[in-house]
């Protein structure tokens, strides 16, 4: 984390505790997806959040009585972090705790405001402050492209270090699978990123990388995690990016709104990535977001042995 991303952020306007509130069934709404047949936010609904999140962080702990501790790592106001800790909660681990790791003074205090029984840190996470093999679940949700691939690298080894053994860190974000794929999406998205924000295209090509489930399995690999599940969630959460999703996510001047249509527009003319109209506004044009999920596991010295890679 750097100050390329407090740049970025400080043109949000609206937080993602309110996302799909307003327009909860339109597919241009920031973070909207079909999923089982409606129309639901990625960020923010207690369905999704349950079959990401907290159906994993139940297998980390055998025992409901047992202490457990989990961290939500760049947890922006804290709204996935509070409804795993409810959802756990309701489940009958009724010590379970998760904190959210965040490095916005913005964000924290939104949190304390919205919800004041959830701990939270500030925190850099490629200084994370935490003990070794402090916590049994972690999670990651679209934090990995505000970083560089060093910095990356660096965030999957302390995530590494703060789990207990057997503990597991869960991985979401946009990106491609493939690493082919991969550097199409990272290139997309760093035009986009930079027409919608105003900030140079060198400097966004230098500060984010939406690295490639490929990629992330070798440095989780690398770190000591064994790779338990490795997937393309693009058919199952089926969402798109448009100018109008950024709009309803980010502040835009009108000359940003036309740089990132024409950003639109061009990649769309280029064919190389999967793209499609909307029926009633012909200047709306969506890409598919491609959303990549891994559940990595730390494996126990015995483990390891057992399973080298």
């Amino acid at each position: 984390m750097n100050d390329f991303t407090k740049s970025y952020e400080a043109n949000v306007d609206q937080n993602y505790s309110e996302l799909g509130k307003e327009k909860e069934k339109d597919p241009d709404t920031w973070g909207n997806v079909e999923y089982g047949g409606e129309i639901l936010n990625i960020y923010t609904n207690p369905r999704v959040i349950h079959d990401l999140f907290t159906i994993i962080a139940e297998t980390c702990v055998p025992d409901k009585d047992d202490m457990f501790i989990g961290a939500d790592l760049g947890g922006a106001e804290g709204t996935v972090a509070n409804v795993v800790q409810g959802q756990l909660r309701e489940n009958g681990y009724s010590n379970a705790h998760v904190i959210n790791y965040e490095l916005l003074e913005k964000n924290l205090a939104l949190m304390e405001s919205k919800f004041p029984e959830l701990l939270g840190v500030q925190a850099d996470l490629k200084d994370l402050p935490l003990n070794g093999s402090t916590i049994d679940f972690a999670i990651l949700r679209y934090v990995l492209p505000y970083l560089d691939k060093e910095g990356q690298k660096q965030v999957i080894r302390n995530a590494y270090s703060a789990l207990k053994e057997r503990g597991r860190l869960v991985i979401l974000q946009d990106g491609g699978f493939k690493k082919e794929d991969g550097e199409l999406y990272n290139q997309f998205f760093a035009e986009s990123s930079s027409a919608q924000s105003g900030i140079s295209l060198d400097q966004v090509s230098h500060n984010r990388q939406f690295i490639s489930a490929e990629e992330i399995c070798e440095i989780a690999e690398e770190a000591g995690f064994e790779v338990e599940q490795a997937n393309d969630l693009s058919p199952i959460f089926k969402g798109c990016l448009s100018p109008e999703a950024y709009a309803s996510r980010f502040n835009m001047t009108e000359q940003q709104m036309h740089s990132l249509q024409a950003v639109y527009k061009r990649w769309k003319e280029s064919g190389r990535l999967e793209f499609s109209d909307n029926p009633n506004n012909p200047v709306n044009i969506r890409v598919k977001r491609p959303t990549i999920y891994l559940v990595l596991r730390k494996l126990s010295p015995r483990d390891a042995m057992n399973n080298p890679s």
